[in-house]
C-alpha cells in the first residue's frame, strides 16, 4: 500500500510540475 501511495503521490507530483512549466513558459 505504501509503495502504491508513493507512486501516486510522484504522479501528482509530476502533473502539477508540468502544468506550472506550461504556464510559465506560456506566460513567457
Amino acid at each position: 500500500m505504501c509503495e502504491v501511495t508513493l507512486i501516486t503521490i510522484g504522479l501528482v507530483s509530476l502533473v502539477c510540475i508540468n502544468e506550472l512549466l506550461n504556464t510559465t513558459t506560456h506566460l513567457s
